[in-house]
C-alpha cells in the first residue's frame, strides 16, 4: 500500500518574516480598536431597545379583559336574583370596564401599542357600544330577564375581539423580547470575542517568532514518525498473512479483488493464473466452472452461479465445498460495515475423511452391539433349555419324588446342582434382559398396579435368601397409596433386584427397609435401603455400568455379575423415570426409583403408612 508523506516546511523565518508579523499584528490591534467601538455603538443601540418596556401595557390589556368577565358574570348573577349581585354592583362594573377602554388609545400606551393593528378599532367600537348600553344599564331591573339576556349577549360580543388584542400584546411583548435577548446574546459576543481576540494577540507576539521556527521541524519529525509506524504496521500485516495456512482474500464495494494472499492461489492452483487485483468474485467462478475446478450440482451452471453470488453477497456462516479433485475446502466469508467482502479459504480434506471414517466406524460399531446383542439372546435361549432340564431333574433327585437315592450325600448333591442351576439361570436371565434392553426390543405391558401389593410379593419372593443371609424385610406402603401405571413385571424386576443386592450386601440381623410414597415433586418413590458395607461415591457411575462391580474382597465373597443395577436403571427409564442412589462406605446404600407424576392414576389421600415386617426365619439346615 503506497502512502503519501506530508511535504517538509522551508527553514526557519527570516528577519522579514518577522517583521511581516510584528506588522500582522499591528493590523490585528487595530481590528480590535475597531471592534471595540462597533461594541460601544451596539451597547448604545440596546439602551434604546430596552427603554421600550411593554409590561406595564401587557397587564392593563389583561386587566380589561379581566373586568369584562366580571361584569358579566355580575350579569349573570343579577339575572339569577344572587343577593350579592345588585344593580349597583352591575352599575359599577359597567363604568369601570368603561373606564379601561380610552387608555388603550390616548397617553404612553398609544405609543407602545401604535404597531398593534387591532386596538383602535376594538377601541373604537367598544366605546360606541358601551355608550349604547350606558341607558339600558341605568333602568335595567332584575324582572327584565329579556333586557339582561341582551345586555349580556351584546356584552359578550365584546370578548372574542378582546381576546385577540390580548394575545396580540402578548406575541408583541414576546417579540420584543426575543429582539432585547437576541441584542444582549450580541453584545455578549461582541465583548467575549473582543477579550480572547485581545488575549490571544498578547500572546502570539511572545510566541509567534518560536512557533514560527519550530513548526516545519516538528511537522516533518511527525511525518517521518507517521511514515514509519505506517509503513511498519503495511509490512506486519502482509507478513501475517502470508504466513497463515488459510487463504485469505478481500474484495471492496464492486466486488473485484484488492488483496489476497499466495495461500489462496494454491488453495485454487486451476485459476491461479487469473487471480489478481481488480478481477470479480463472478469472473473467478465462471472461470473456476469452465476449467472443471468445481461441478455445478445436476449441470445448471448458471443456477449455480446466481445461488453462488447469493451466497457471496448475503454470507451469514461458513459452508463446505467440494473441488473437482477431491480436495474439501471451509470457505468462511463476512460483510464488513462500509459493503467490502473479506473471506478465508481453509483446506478440510483431512477433517472430512476423519468424519467420514468416524462415521463408518460408529455403523460398524452399532452393527456388531446388534451382532453381540442377537448372538447374547440366542445363547441365552440355548443355555435355558438345557438349565431348565437340569433343575427339573436335580429337584426331583433332591425330593426323592421317585423314591430313595440310596446315600444322603446324594441328596445334597442334588440340592447344591438345583442351587447352582438356578443361579446361573438368573444369569442367564439377566444376560438376556440387557441384550433386550440394548436392542431396543424391550416392550412394556402397562396396566394399573396396587404397588404396596406388588412390593410385599417381591418381598415374600426373596424372604428364602434373605433368611439365609440372617435379614429382615420391612416394607412400608400406605394402603391409599394411588395406583402407578406401569408393566408390572418390569417394576416387580427391578425392585427384586434392588431387594436382592440390599439383602446380599447387608449384615446379617440388620434389615431392608422398602418404602413406597408420593414425593414432594409429585413422583412415585420406591426406596430400598439397607446398613450394609456401603459404597464409595467415585465408584456410583461404575455400578450404574452393565457388568459394572467394585473390585474388594466383600465383592469377591459375594459374587455376582453387575447387571442387576443396570437393569433396573433401563427398565425405570422406559417408564419415563429414573434411579437415585445415595450411599456411605460402612453405612448403607438406599437407591429409589423415581417415577413421574404422569403415571399416576389418581391423586393420593392422606393416610398412616402400613408397615409390612418380614422377620427372618432360621435358615433352612
Amino acid at each position: 500500500m503506497d502512502q503519501t508523506l506530508p511535504t517538509p516546511e522551508a527553514a526557519p523565518p527570516t528577519r522579514r518574516r518577522r517583521f511581516a508579523s510584528l506588522g500582522a499584528f499591528a493590523a490585528i490591534v487595530a481590528a480590535l480598536m475597531v471592534i471595540m467601538a462597533l461594541s460601544f455603538q451596539a451597547l448604545f443601540d440596546q439602551r434604546s431597545l430596552l427603554d421600550r418596556d411593554s409590561r406595564g401595557i401587557r397587564w392593563y390589556v389583561a386587566q380589561t379583559e379581566i373586568e369584562l368577565l366580571r361584569l358579566l358574570e355580575v350579569l349573570q348573577g343579577f339575572q339569577a336574583d344572587d343577593p350579592e349581585a345588585t344593580k349597583d354592583e352591575v352599575r359599577q362594573r359597567f363604568e369601570l370596564f368603561w373606564s379601561r377602554l380610552p387608555v388603550l388609545t390616548t397617553g404612553e400606551s398609544a405609543k407602545v401599542l401604535r404597531d398593534i393593528e387591532s386596538v383602535s378599532s376594538f377601541t373604537t367600537a367598544a366605546i360606541a357600544e358601551m355608550e349604547k348600553l350606558e341607558p339600558v344599564i341605568e333602568t335595567l331591573e332584575p324582572s327584565d330577564r329579556t333586557t339582561v339576556r341582551d345586555v349580556h349577549r351584546r356584552l359578550e360580543g365584546l370578548m372574542t375581539p378582546l381576546r385577540e388584542l390580548t394575545r396580540q400584546t402578548l406575541l408583541y411583548d414576546s417579540l420584543n423580547m426575543e429582539e432585547r435577548r437576541a441584542s444582549h446574546d450580541h453584545s455578549f459576543k461582541i465583548i467575549v470575542a473582543l477579550f480572547v481576540s485581545l488575549f490571544a494577540a498578547g500572546t502570539a507576539v511572545f510566541w509567534l517568532l518560536y512557533l514560527e521556527t519550530t513548526r516545519a521541524q516538528r511537522l516533518s519529525a511527525q511525518a517521518t514518525k507517521a511514515e514509519e509506524a505506517a509503513h511498519y504496521a503495511q509490512h506486519q500485516l502482509l507478513v501475517a498473512l502470508e504466513n497463515i495456512s488459510q487463504g485469505f482474500i478481500l474484495y471492496d464495494e464492486e466486488d473485484r479483488v484488492t488483496l489476497f494472499n499466495s495461500r489462496f492461489k494454491e488453495l485454487h492452483p486451476a485459476i491461479a493464473d487469473i487471480i489478481r487485483v481488480g478481477i470479480t468474485f463472478e469472473q473467478m467462478l465462471r472461470e473456476s466452472l469452465a476449467r472443471g475446478m468445481v461441478r455445478a450440482p445436476n449441470g445448471d451452471t448458471e443456477q449455480w452461479i446466481e445461488q453462488s453470488l447469493r451466497e457471496h453477497h448475503n454470507p451469514d456462516r461458513p459452508f463446505d465445498i467440494r473441488l473437482a479433485d477431491g480436495r474439501w475446502l471451509r470457505v468462511d466469508e463476512r460483510r464488513m460495515a462500509d459493503g467490502r467482502i473479506v473471506g478465508v479459504h481453509t483446506e478440510v480434506t483431512d477433517a472430512k475423511q476423519r468424519e467420514v471414517a468416524l462415521r463408518t466406524a460408529t455403523i460398524q460399531a452399532e452393527s456388531a452391539s446388534r451382532a453381540k446383542t442377537e448372538f447374547l439372546a440366542r445363547m441365552s435361549h440355548e443355555l435355558r433349555t438345557p438349565l431348565n432340564a437340569i433343575i427339573g431333574f436335580s429337584e426331583m433327585i433332591g425330593r426323592q419324588i421317585l423314591g430313595p437315592v440310596g446315600l444322603p450325600r446324594y441328596v445334597e448333591y442334588a440340592n447344591d446342582i438345583a442351587r447352582s442351576s438356578q443361579h446361573l439361570l438368573g444369569i442367564i436371565s439377566d444376560v438376556l434382559d440387557i441384550s433386550k434392553i440394548e436392542a431396543g426390543r424391550v416392550q412394556l405391558q402397562e396396566e394399573a398396579i396396587d404397588l404396596g401389593a406388588a412390593l410385599r410379593e417381591c418381598a415374600e419372593m426373596l424372604r428364602p435368601a434373605a433368611d439365609r443371609e440372617g435379614v429382615a424385610i420391612v416394607v412400608s406402603a400406605a394402603n391409599t397409596l394411588p395406583a402407578l401405571l406401569g408393566d408390572r413385571t418390569k417394576i416387580k424386576q427391578s425392585v427384586i433386584n434392588l431387594m436382592s443386592n440390599a439383602v446380599k450386601f447387608s449384615h446379617p440381623g440388620s434389615s431392608v427397609h422398602v418404602e413406597a410414597i408420593i414425593d414432594t415433586d409429585g413422583c412415585y418413590r420406591v426406596t430400598v435401603g439397607d446398613k450394609g458395607i456401603g459404597i464409595a461415591a467415585e465408584h456410583l457411575p461404575l455400578v450404574l455400568e452393565p457388568f459394572g462391580q467394585v473390585e474388594n474382597q466383600q465383592n469377591r465373597r459375594i459374587g455376582g455379575t453387575g447387571l442387576g443395577l443396570p437393569i433396573a436403571k433401563a427398565l425405570v427409564e422406559l417408564h419415563g423415570g429414573d434411579i437415585d442412589i445415595r450411599s456411605t462406605v460402612g453405612d448403607g446404600t438406599a437407591v429409589s426409583l423415581r417415577f413421574p407424576p404422569q403415571r399416576i392414576l389418581a391423586t393420593p389421600s392422606k393416610s398412616d403408612d402400613v408397615v409390612t415386617e418380614f422377620p427372618m426365619r432360621r435358615a433352612a439346615q
